[in-house]
């Protein structure tokens, strides 16, 4: 089993060590050894865990649901129906997202084909709109 020194798995990982050191308070990422002056020291287990939380932060998942994710792991609680859940979640809470950035996205294609962009502020279609009662 490899050993690293904290700097060495941050830049493995491609983060910093303060990343790491955050991870380590919010008990994502612990080191398996201390040294006697206060080295941290980590094991292949853990560069696979923080390879676990890139890729799960890389998957829109938050640092909690992260940890949520963890507990399920490290408790042993058994098939996987809560963790397929939070991804379910994470869907819907994503479906959400799309449609409203569809509706920001309608709006200001709307703004930018009323104006052709050469008239002066002072009557701009766009900023006229944006004024009035309905967008």
């Amino acid at each position: 089993m490899k050993i690293y020194k904290i700097g060495e798995l941050a830049k493995q990982a491609g983060v910093t060590t303060v990343t790491l050191r955050y991870y380590e308070k919010l008990k994502l990422l612990i080191p398996s050894q201390r040294s006697d002056s206060g080295y941290r020291y980590y094991t292949t287990r853990d560069a696979e865990r923080l390879k676990f939380i890139n890729n799960a932060k890389s998957a829109g998942f938050t640092l909690q649901e992260i940890k949520k994710i963890f507990s399920y792991i490290d408790k042993d609680l058994g098939k996987s129906v809560r963790v397929k859940e939070l991804v379910q979640q994470k869907i819907g809470k994503l479906d959400e997202q799309i449609k409203s950035l569809s509706k920001v996205r309608k709006a200001l294609k709307e703004l930018d084909s009323v104006c052709a962009g050469g008239v002066h502020v002072d009557v701009c279609p766009i900023i006229k709109k944006l004024a009035s009662d309905k967008l």
